[in-house]
């Protein structure tokens, strides 16, 4: 219960984004303290994955060996160890079995955070706190709730893959609920997560409702209805965007970041130091200070052997999963892994405090998880036995 009940405050911290209400400057550490916090107590209360747990402890290994022979001189061992402890509380939730109750929970939970963060963005929008879209790079006006464009896209990222999961494990009826978060997706037009939310929705939707050849064909046209609906609804702008392949100023971060990257190749210039390397210039022209890139990040941080390392690591966890784990041997698993990876390629999503719930859900749906309730016997109701009547109330037939 105490593990659920860290996950909900987690994503009603990031949700509430107490940046927005002017509380704390940054919310990440608290983020990753709640998501650590619940990542032990997982563990604790928890059957767990030893192999996995090792992994996890070579990745934040390999990490530390970077840090301790990088030649940056402006190394700090204080960020260092507080990259380490975010990265730490990520993939903890990674190494333990969940029961029924967890994964039923994290489903809804997950399912309906989208369209929270869009109604709290409404409030805050009404009462003059945040405004509910914003102007991107490219002049798009794009829905961003309570957070940030980019941020509504990881949350609805995966929010539609758990509403498509829960359709087939709680309810039907979050068939809606996904298209409802597909409808936001668009209007925050984050195109990769976009195309990754879609292609593991469609992917899960064909495995659970559309198996026959019949519902399969009926399914198809349905899909390709609802998408032309979704894109005269978007308006010009919004398609635009999604048509256009300018990188919104993720170039120029690129460019700048592989160049201090070649300096120091083999162990990089220590874990979480990439925000101290990108030119003032730069983040005036991007509004960011992030990789958007999380292979080209982890190269800087930690160099060649970094990031070797931690990627077949971080791969091998789920290879593994794959082959001694029945469940994960189909095709949705393979795609809600590889569509994690996919988005790494354009955007923070290992640092970030939602995105790594789709290898969470990937890892839930590969166990068979077990009720938290005891099963309680079920006995038979002992049978009332008649007593025989006395001889003499007896017809005269039985009496002899």
């Amino acid at each position: 219960m105490l593990f659920r009940l860290l996950l909900a405050v987690h994503l009603a911290v990031w949700l509430i984004n107490p940046e927005a209400l002017g509380i704390m400057g940054s919310a990440n550490q608290l983020h990753k303290s709640l998501l650590f916090a619940a990542g032990v107590t997982f563990l604790m209360t928890r059957r767990v994955d030893r192999v996995v747990l090792l992994m996890i402890a070579l990745i934040i290994g390999a990490t530390a060996v970077s840090a301790f022979v990088t030649a940056f001189p402006d190394f700090g061992m204080g960020r260092y160890l507080k990259s380490a402890f975010s990265l730490l509380s990520i993939l903890l939730l990674l190494a333990g079995k969940p029961t029924l109750e967890d994964r039923n929970f994290l489903l809804r939970l997950l399912a309906w955070a989208p369209i929270a963060c869009v109604g709290i963005g409404a409030v805050y929008n009404v009462v003059g706190i945040h405004p509910l879209f914003a102007v991107d790079f490219l002049s798009v006006n794009r829905l961003q709730g309570s957070n940030i464009p980019s941020g509504l896209g990881s949350i609805c990222y995966v929010g539609a893959i758990a509403a498509v999961l829960a359709s087939a494990y709680l309810d039907r009826r979050y068939l809606f609920v996904c298209g409802a978060n597909m409808a936001i997706l668009t209007l925050c037009a984050a195109r990769m997560p976009f195309a990754m939310a879609a292609l593991v929705s469609i992917v899960a939707f064909y495995t659970y409702h559309a198996r026959t050849l019949g519902k399969a064909y009926l399914a198809t046209y349905a899909l390709i209805i609802l998408g032309a609906a979704g894109a005269i609804v978007a308006g010009q702008g919004i398609l635009d965007r999604f048509e256009s392949d300018n990188n919104s100023g993720r170039d120029m971060i690129w460019q700048a970041l592989d160049s201090v990257r070649r300096q120091y190749p083999l162990f990089g210039i220590g874990l979480g130091h990439q925000i101290e390397v990108v030119p003032d210039e730069v983040i005036e022209l991007t509004k960011t200070i992030a990789a958007h890139n999380e292979y080209l990040r982890l190269a800087l941080e930690t160099g060649y052997f970094g990031v070797v390392t931690i990627v077949a690591l971080f791969v091998g966890i789920f290879v593994y999963m794959f082959l001694t784990r029945p469940l994960a041997r189909t095709t949705l698993f393979v795609t809600m892994v590889a569509s994690f990876f996919i988005y790494c390629l354009t955007d923070n999503v290992i640092s970030s405090n939602v995105s790594l719930f789709a290898l969470v859900m990937a890892s839930f749906i590969s166990i068979r998880p077990v009720s938290e309730r005891p099963r309680v016997p079920v006995h038979m109701r002992p049978q009332r036995v008649r007593p025989s009547p006395p001889m003499w109330s007896r017809p005269s037939y039985q009496r002899r």
